[in-house]
C-alpha cells in the first residue's frame, strides 16, 4: 500500500500520520524509548561513524588511483581504467585495471582498514579465490591495502597472503609498480 502524507505547518493530518507510525511500527518503537532526543543522536553518531569508514576507504582509493595513473602516464601503450567490470568465474567490478595495448594486465583492489573485524578477513579469502582465477588467466593482481586495522589481524594477514601473489601497502606500491609495467 502507498500513502502519500502532506506535511506543512498550515494543515496537519494527525490522523494519517498517527496511522502511519501504528503501521510502520514507528509508534512501538516509540513507546519503548525512555529518552527520544538522545535516542535520534545516537542514530546520528551511529551513521556518522560509518560515513567516515567509508570515506577513508574511497580516500585511499583515490590516493592509489592518482599513483597509479601518476605513474602509467609515462608509459606509451599503458591506460587505467576505475571500477572496471570484468568476469572471470564470475563478474567482479575492480577499482583499478591497467591495461597494456588495450589488453587487462593488471587488477586492483584498494581497502583501507582503520579497525580490525571479520569483513578484512572475509574480503582477504575472498581475494585468494580471485588470485586463483587470475592465475589461470596469466593476469597480475594486486591487493592495496593498509590502515591501524591490520596492526590487530597482523596473524590473519600472514594466514592469507600465501594464497595471495602480491599484498601491498601504499608505500611498497609506489616502490615496486614499475617493476610491472614492462
Amino acid at each position: 500500500m502507498i500513502q502519500c502524507i502532506k506535511f506543512s505547518k498550515n494543515s496537519i493530518d494527525t490522523e494519517g500520520i498517527v496511522k502511519f507510525a501504528k503501521h510502520t511500527g514507528l509508534l512501538d518503537l516509540f513507546l519503548k524509548i525512555n529518552d527520544l532526543e538522545s535516542y535520534l543522536v545516537g542514530v546520528e553518531v551511529g551513521l556518522d561513524i560509518n560515513a567516515r569508514k567509508n570515506r577513508s576507504g574511497h580516500t585511499f582509493e583515490d590516493i592509489v588511483g592518482k599513483f597509479l595513473a601518476d605513474t602509467i602516464k609515462d608509459y606509451h601503450n599503458f591506460s587505467l581504467k576505475k571500477e572496471d567490470t570484468i568476469a572471470f568465474d564470475r563478474t567482479k567490478r575492480w577499482d583499478y585495471v591497467i591495461y597494456k595495448n588495450e589488453e587487462p594486465k593488471i587488477f586492483f583492489e584498494c581497502n583501507f582498514y582503520n579497525s580490525s573485524g571479520s569483513k578484512s578477513i572475509e574480503v582477504a579469502n575472498a581475494y585468494v579465490d580471485l588470485q586463483h582465477q587470475i592465475n589461470d588467466a596469466n593476469y597480475d593482481f594486486i591487493w592495496v591495502t593498509d590502515g591501524q586495522g591490520w596492526k590487530k589481524m597482523s596473524k590473519s594477514l600472514k594466514e592469507v597472503s600465501s594464497g595471495i601473489n602480491y599484498i601491498f601497502n601504499f608505500n611498497m606500491l609506489t616502490k615496486h609498480l614499475k617493476k610491472f609495467l614492462v
